[in-house]
């Protein structure tokens, strides 16, 4: 690993040549990035959450709602907010990954927003 950071720093490429059979055997993968890519670049920013959060974005801004309660909300079949506000506490708890205490949380805060 160090002498892969060496040769990297100052450019050597003949020693590269000769010296990369001894640091990383051939039938190694390759997982190191590319020059002048961050290594971070090449994984997925998130997870497949992204459509429910497009569509009950708006959850989001309830305290105490974050963005797993979003997605098994949207995992349950609630894909909008005025199916989650038009949904039962009870139903909103019985989803997988809710709960009693987001349903409440939930209930509390849309009834916020319709009154104000």
């Amino acid at each position: 690993m160090l002498g892969w950071l060496m040769r990297q720093l100052c450019g050597c490429a003949a020693k590269r040549d000769t010296n990369e059979e001894s640091v990383q055997p051939a039938d190694a993968p390759d997982d190191r990035p590319e020059a002048g890519e961050h290594p971070a670049a090449a994984e997925p920013a998130e997870p497949a959450a992204q459509p429910a959060e497009a569509a009950l974005a708006p959850l989001l801004e309830i305290n105490g709602i974050g963005p797993k309660t979003v997605q098994h909300l949207y995992e349950g079949g609630y894909t909008t907010v005025e199916a989650v506000r038009a949904a039962a506490e009870d139903d909103l708890a019985a989803v997988e990954g809710v709960g009693r205490r987001a349903a409440v949380t939930l209930k509390q805060g849309l009834g916020s927003d319709a009154a104000g």
